[in-house]
């Protein structure tokens, strides 16, 4: 980054450029730069079972995925759209229950 960047005003600068700008410091320079630590904590704090408390999150974060493009891949589905998105929350729904059970 340049010098100065960090600021939050530019002179020249207009409102969408600024709110860009500090977009990209909070979401994506931030993140970046306390994963170490965030990493090391993590280490700390779990131990010999941070690799298992990771991948958990890891695929978390997938089905969450997973479940979000498959509710999108519905959208053209003008009429099975509401009964096709009550079916998956009913499944996800189960399986949560299952695993939670477990």
């Amino acid at each position: 980054m340049m010098y100065g960047e960090l600021s939050f005003f530019h002179r020249l600068e207009r409102l969408p450029d600024t709110l860009q700008r500090l977009d990209f410091i909070v979401f994506d320079l931030v993140p970046t730069l306390t994963l170490p630590f965030y990493l090391a904590y993590v280490v700390l704090l779990f131990g010999p079972n941070a690799a298992l408390f990771l991948g958990a999150i890891y695929v978390l974060l997938l089905w969450i995925s997973i479940f979000n493009m498959a509710l999108a891949d519905l959208s053209p589905v003008p009429r099975g759209l509401s009964q096709m998105r009550s079916i998956l929350f009913v499944l996800i729904g189960n399986h949560v229950r299952r695993v939670a059970a477990r």
